[in-house]
């Protein structure tokens, strides 16, 4: 039995819980903050610093606290046929994924102001258009196919056509890429006439609609190379001359990137569009610009005189820059490729600013900063054979701040893996990037003895200046 408190105990002890009570004694809540004193801010969000083991990520593209990126294990393959799959997160939560079905490769995707993402699928020769919520959710699918294909311009002899009604060229699916306009999409892709057609979707409840068409450069005989000792090529270099990169401005200006190497482009552009090119080109880049109607405003060339490889395109304000890698010479410590950056300003002459930072350079992407610099993403100090397509497996990440012509005014420090290193791509998040792409990823070789090395892991990682 419980003793009983004394009168005056028992008041005071009823006092004291009623004035607990009243101030919240014993709660966690902090009750009304006196003198006007304001809340305290919220928590900060935990930093996005997602790992992927097994696979690369080579794009990401960000928009309102969601991001996207591109999944891709390394493989050994010709033709190339990319074996990707989309991851949709939200912050630094944990993503969900989609995997394309049996025979299908994944080829792009495009992230829109509504957080919608659409994405193109490709088989050796035939494409369809996916449309996604922001959480992975697959809205809609659909073939697409282009019967004025097989009837585009071919300037070389026919017999180099190997399948003119295919949407993608022999030798490698990963021939297309997407862009964002709005809510609406726009795809650029390579066809089995080697030709270079721009489209742009509308998408609605019935689906996706074309609403224009453009031929950006016509057919021409194209040239990819194999491998011959070793079996894995850690930049897609072989395949280059087949590839397309596409960006799309805030106004809504299109810019498309090819090159020339292997190709016979310099001479069948010149011929079909009758446009004079400049004497002597050796090899070149060929930008060009179209208007969100699909009008071709025009196509400014970048002359070069060593061969490149062209591996991005952005618009940076009103310039349009290219980005990749050059053969400057073939010196005996196989140290001959340096980056670059083509500047296209309106109304001035292209500038090509090389990039030598370490040994071999490349810049796969550019990010315009709020001061009209520029973020590059890339990969330096690899060595790669002089007489031949060999690259070293060892690499260091490129993350540098670029000034308004290109120049490297500082590089930025990043955590490093063993094995390949390589800054793929940037996305602007929270007045900085994410930056997406690998470590311990393969060299040319690293699978000749055992085929289970040709692997890389993947990343994408918060920063700020």
């Amino acid at each position: 039995m419980l003793r009983s408190l004394p009168r005056r105990r028992a008041m005071l002890s009823t006092l004291s819980v009623a004035l607990l009570a009243a101030c919240g004694g014993g709660s966690s809540d902090p009750g009304p903050r006196q003198g006007g004193e304001p809340a305290p801010p919220p928590p900060s969000p935990a930093p996005v610093q997602y790992a992927l083991a097994g696979e690369a990520i080579v794009k990401v593209r960000a928009e309102r606290g969601t991001w996207v990126a591109l999944a891709e294990s390394q493989t050994v393959e010709a033709p190339t046929r990319p074996q990707r799959r989309l991851l949709f997160a939200q912050a630094a939560g944990t993503p969900s994924t989609y995997t394309p079905p049996p025979g299908w490769s994944l080829l792009d995707f495009a992230q829109h102001p509504s957080l919608d993402v659409s994405a193109i699928l490709g088989t050796d020769r035939e494409l369809r258009l996916l449309r996604f919520d922001s959480r992975g959710t697959l809205l809609r699918e659909q073939p697409f196919v282009d019967a004025a294909v097989p009837h585009d311009p071919f300037m070389d002899d026919p017999v180099h056509v190997r399948d003119a009604e295919s949407m993608l060229p022999y030798g490698t699916r990963d021939a297309a890429r997407l862009a964002a306009l709005g809510e609406d999409a726009v795809l650029a892709l390579r066809t089995g006439k080697d030709a270079v057609v721009a489209y742009r979707f509308g998408h609605g409840p019935a689906g996706f609609a074309q609403r224009w068409r453009t031929l950006v450069e016509p057919g021409v005989e194209l040239g990819l190379s194999a491998i011959i000792n070793g079996g894995f090529d850690p930049f897609q270099s072989l395949s280059n001359p087949a590839h397309v990169r596409l960006d799309v401005s805030p106004a809504g200006r299109i810019a498309v990137a090819v090159q020339s190497d292997r190709t016979n482009l310099i001479e069948g552009h010149a011929r079909h569009f009758y446009e004079a090119l400049p004497a002597g080109m050796a090899y070149g880049l060929f930008v060009t610009e179209l208007d969100a109607a699909g009008t071709r405003i025009g196509t400014r060339v970048v002359p070069m005189t060593v061969r490149p490889e062209v591996h991005g395109v952005r618009w940076i304000g009103g310039t349009i820059a290219v980005t990749g890698r050059q053969r400057t010479s073939t010196p005996p410590d196989s140290a001959g490729w340096d980056a670059y950056v083509a500047l296209l300003k309106p109304g001035r002459e292209p500038h090509v600013q090389r990039i030598d930072v370490d040994r071999c350079d490349i810049v796969f992407d550019l990010l315009p900063l709020a001061d009209g610099r520029m973020l590059a993403a890339g990969t330096t100090g690899y060595t790669q054979n002089p007489g031949g397509a060999s690259i070293s497996e060892t690499s260091q990440p490129l993350l540098a701040v670029l000034d308004a012509d290109g120049v490297v005014r500082q590089r930025l420090p990043f955590v490093a893996g063993a094995r390949q290193n390589q800054v793929r791509s940037l996305a602007a998040w929270n007045g900085g990037w994410l930056a997406a792409g690998l470590v311990n990823g393969p060299g040319t070789h690293s699978g000749d003895h055992d085929p289970a090395l040709i692997f890389a892991d993947g990343y994408v990682r918060e920063g700020k200046l």
